[in-house]
Parts: structure tokens; sequence; C-alpha cells
């Protein structure tokens, strides 16, 4: 499955972005300028930012494929940067080409460290992944920038948008540079204090002219909140999850980091809180977050619509990188098991199979009014979805110490650094479509750990270290293997998946009387082009008697169950009496929810009728 995606962002995805990126005027601004040809500045002023996170997506797919025409692209797109950026390191197209607008003086709404952190993680996804500096150093320029400017500034600053702290935290791990990780520290640290910088910056004509909504989304009452760019409190004060969704988990994600680093226990109580708070009272089953469009993030609990639901590509996305990050911190499988449902279902949903159209916003019911994209104005979930899939492995596998982590299995070879020296995994498996995997040690150094993850899901596991008696010990949620390995070494595993019907809290009021399906981690939709076979108009008849019908796309199992549907057979009027409606015994099929919307637009639910 990962490596038809794979392929597909090499040969289709990647390419038919580009080309969007040229037709849309991202890469002429930047050759605008080069030239000096001002006041010509084309998009959204967060525009560069789509183009760096595409950089980064192509530097995990050229990771492991050639393809002269994508490496083409990558080249032509790091030269127009490279052209743009100023001598002391600064460089964003909407600035340069707008000379009387005023540099950082409205970090509220203006993006510039949110676009300047994208450049940065795309410098260092080049640098890790391929040894290649030039990006790299575009990027380290204008970190450089940002610490002489706030690094000891007097009030802290920081971005509305978060994603520098993250970008810095990674730049710091590549290069070891102290500075970066102080930056992103002091940003996190002084969030929330008040007077906040942002209450002025907020009255300026000049931001009510470039982003209207600006004020009514940070106010409340009146008054200024903050609560839309998670700056209405310190962070050690944060209990639950507010604001824009995207933005709260890329902040979280780099607090999380950090504190692997220098704990702060004010701060760790707050991010599980408010990671507990979202997970329990304001996540969708597809680990969709954010379920308003109006903010672009969260309301208040249990407050999950199915048909308007929003659940940005991006803020799944959001919430695997913060998951991981939690996991980093903790140690415990649950933080995984989130992550893993979130890619596997509202992230992968957000691009289509031949990886070319993309969804936005991911609903859990569509009535034929839902359509994926070729791009966007606001294009950031296209390179975003494309980045997450190229850093597959690195969800998917980690090493802490001399302990290899397997969180999902996924099929392929695995070089790993530990301290006492390499050791290179195998790892066949059909996973999530089937249950079982192999796992053969190639390469071993001396003794290490290896901890398989045992999902949550699942009812049923085993786990078999073959031609020995040793079994594994359990350690918060890991099955833990710890041993001299020979070479050849085999452990096979097996999560014995299961169709499972799954049941929501009563006061998520959508999905009262209504079911879901899940197979290991894949949730499951029925989805149907005509009207008249609309999911919408049935019920679930006996649940005992749901039946595996054919494949998918990606070879996951199709599911067939029968309801009653009712007919359109009615009289030309909107209504009538009690029982005018006819009904008639059908079937439904039900497919993964990632994979909907191959067709076109469909009516489409996640929750089935049952009572």
């Amino acid at each position: 499955m990962w490596k038809t995606y794979l392929h597909n962002l090499a040969t289709k995805g990647l390419p038919s972005q580009f080309n969007e990126m040229e037709t849309s005027g991202r890469l002429q601004n930047f050759r605008n300028v080069k030239n000096g040809v001002f006041n010509t500045f084309d998009g959204f002023r967060f525009n560069d930012s789509d183009v760096y996170k595409w950089l980064e997506a192509a530097a995990y797919v050229l990771e492991s494929q050639s393809h002269p025409d994508l490496q083409k692209m990558v080249d032509e797109c790091v030269s127009v940067i490279e052209s743009a950026q100023d001598t002391d390191g600064y460089v964003n197209t909407f600035f340069q080409l707008n000379p009387k607008s005023k540099r950082f003086s409205n970090l509220a709404v203006d993006h510039e460290m949110y676009c300047a952190g994208h450049l940065i993680e795309a410098g260092v996804a080049w640098f890790e992944r391929h040894g290649e500096r030039r990006l790299l150093n575009i990027g380290i320029k204008f970190a450089d920038l940002l610490v002489t400017k706030f690094g000891k500034a007097e009030p802290a600053r920081f971005c509305g948008h978060p994603e520098i702290e993250f970008a810095l935290l990674r730049l710091w791990k590549v290069t070891g540079n102290q500075t970066y990780f102080d930056l992103a520290k002091r940003m996190i640290d002084h969030r929330g204090e008040r007077p906040s910088t942002f209450e002025q910056e907020l009255t300026d004509p000049e931001t009510g002219a470039i982003f209207p909504a600006a004020k009514a989304l940070h106010y409340k009452d009146g008054k200024y909140d903050g609560a839309y760019a998670q700056d209405h409190a310190p962070i050690h004060e944060h209990r639950t999850i507010e604001g824009h969704s995207v933005r709260a988990a890329y902040l979280y994600a780099a607090v999380a980091w950090i504190n692997s680093v220098e704990s702060n226990e004010a701060q760790i109580e707050a991010l599980e809180a408010v990671w507990s708070n979202l997970t329990l009272k304001r996540m969708y089953v597809t680990g969709g977050i954010g379920s308003s469009g109006t903010n672009e993030g969260f309301t208040h609990d249990y407050d999950l619509p199915n048909l308007n639901a929003y659940a940005e590509t991006c803020a799944g996305i959001a919430l695997a990188m913060w998951g991981s990050q939690m996991f980093a911190l903790t140690k415990d499988s649950a933080y995984m098991d989130i992550v893993e449902r979130t890619l596997f279902n509202g992230v992968l949903s957000g691009i289509s199979w031949d990886t070319t159209k993309y969804f936005y916003e991911n609903p859990l019911e569509s009535r034929a009014n839902t359509e994926r994209k070729t791009f966007f104005p606001c294009a950031c979930c296209p390179a975003n979805v494309a980045r997450t899939i190229g850093l597959i492995d690195r969800y998917a596998l980690s090493v802490d110490g001399d302990r290899v982590y397997i969180h999902f299995p996924i099929s392929g070879e695995w070089t790993l650094k530990l301290p006492t020296g390499e050791a290179v995994l195998s790892i066949a498996t059909s996973y999530p479509q089937k249950g079982g995997s192999t796992i053969t040690i190639k390469k071993a150094p001396k003794a290490f750990e290896l901890a398989i993850r045992i999902p949550d899901w699942a009812e049923e596991v085993t786990t078999d270290l073959k031609g020995s008696e040793d079994g594994a010990e359990y350690d918060q949620g890991y099955a833990v293997f710890s041993r001299s390995w020979r070479s050849g070494d085999t452990v096979e595993l097996d999560f014995h998946m299961e169709p499972k019907w799954v049941e929501s809290h009563p006061a998520i009021l959508d999905n009262s009387g209504r079911l879901a399906l899940s197979y290991g981690p894949t949730v499951y939709a029925a989805e149907e082009l005509e009207l008249a076979k609309a999911p919408q108009l049935a019920q679930l008849l006996d649940i005992e008697q749901l039946e595996q019908t054919g494949t998918a796309l990606d070879g996951s199992p199709l599911f067939r169950i029968p309801v009653i549907r009712e007919t359109l057979d009615f009289p030309d009027e909107p209504y009538a009496e009690l029982e005018t409606t006819e009904r008639e015994e059908a079937t439904l099929t039900l497919k993964p929810y990632r994979l909907w919307a191959n067709s076109g637009p469909s009516y489409m639910q996640v929750w089935l009728r049952h009572s």
C-alpha cells in the first residue's frame, strides 16, 4: 500500500502539485523577487509554505526511488528560493514584493515565521535523507536571523500560527546549535502571557486590510481572547483543546518535544490534560479533529457533526506529529494508538488513491456534495499529506537507546542505528489489510530490545519468536523481546483482525442510534453513487450477517451487510401520512473510509442507522 502511494506521488501527485504551483504564481513570486518586479505578489500571504512542504515531500519520496523529472522540479524550486533570499537571510515573497509592508510587524496574522518553519523543515529533510546542504543552508540563514532578532528581544514574540517551534527543534537536532532550541523554548514559555503582543498588532489597520476576520477570530465578547492562536493562557495552564486545530497540535508537538529534553512537570500535566480532552471528547472516530469550519478548529465537548465535519487534513497530520512526540515523552502506546487511527483514516482520506486529488475537509457523511480537488487557493493540505506519506517509516518505527520500537508493521528493510551498532530488520506484512507480519533480523549488533506495539483495538494477539522458548514482556502496551539476536532470527506476529461494530457516546447526537464498522485500524464507510441507493436511506437489519465480499483499491477487504432501505417511490409532494414510504430489502457495501470519493461525488456515511 505505502509503496503504491509513494510511486504515485513520484510519478503523478508531486508533478501535478508542481504544475499547480507554477500556474498559481507561487513559484513566479520568487522569480519576481529576484527580478525586482514589485507589487506583483499573487495568492495568500502564506503561499511560500506550499513550495517548502512540496520540497520536503519530494525529499522523502526520492529517497527510495529515482525520478529524474521530479528531481529537475526540485532543483528549479531550490534555485528560485535561493535567488530570492536577502543577504540577511530573510525570504518571504509576500513582504519582499510589497516594499511598504513592514516585516515582523504583525506576527499574529502574517505567517512569516510559519513560512520560515516549513522552509527550515524542508532543508532538514534534504540533509537528513540525502546529505544535501543547499536548502538546509537557506533555512539556517533564516533561522539565524530569527535568533538575532527574537532570541533576547523583550517582550518575547512568536508566530500566530505555531510551526516555527517544531522546525527550530528539527534544526537543532541536525546542527546541534543550542540557540535554535532556546528560541523555540522561549516562544513556548512566553506564549499566553499578558499583555499579549498580539493585542496591539490586531488593531493595526493593515491587519484589517490583509485579514478582515482576524479580530473576530482572536476576540471574544469584544475583548482579546487569544484562544484561536493558543494565546489564551500560558501553556502550563491549558486544560482543554481550543482554537485553530492545526495551530494547536503543531504547538503541542513542539511542547512535548521540548519536555522530552528539559522536563517541566506543569507543562507535561497540561499536555496530558489537553490530549485527554481532545481524544475523549473532541475527536472523530477517524482521528479527525477540529469540527468547525468557522475557526477551523474546536467548539465544545461532543460537538462532532458528520455532514459538515471540518476535520482538516492538515489537522490530522498535526495530531499525528503531536502524538508521536507524546510517545517520545512518555513511551506509552496509547499515544501511538491515536497516531495510527488518524494516519490510516483521517489523513489518508485527504488524498486520492492516485495521489492527484485532495480533500481539505474530511466529513463523515456526504450527500453528493463533496468532491476531491486537484488543488486549492489555500493549498496547505496537498503537499502536507504528501510529506506525511513520505515520512511513514518514521511513524512506523523508532529507536530509543537500545530499544527498537515497531509502532505498526510496514513492509520493507530498515537500517536502524543503535548505540552498539547497526541493526537491519526486514518486515513482511499486508498490514493494515491483514493482521499477520513476519519480522526478520538481517543484521544485529549486541543485545537489543525489540518492542512491538499491541494495538488498542486488538482483542487477541500472537507473538512467536521462532525456535525459542523466550516469551515477550509487556511494557506500556508493547510486547518486548530482549535478547542477543542472531542473523535470521524471526518473530511471527498476528493481530487476528476481525470486523468490529462501534457505537459512540450518547452526547454525540449525530450518532444516536447508529453504528460504525472498523477492521483493525481501519474505519469503514458505506458509499453509493446514486441517490436511490444512498446509505442515508438504509437501516441495518442484522449486524451478525456482515460478510466479506471482494477487495478495495488498496487490497483491504470490502464488507457487505443486509439492510432495509427506503425507496424513492413517494407521492409528488414533500410530505405524506405515516407509512406512505415504501421499503425494500437490500445490501450495503462498506469500504475503508480513506478510499471514499475516488469515483467522484457520492452519498457516504460512516455512522449507519441501527436502532
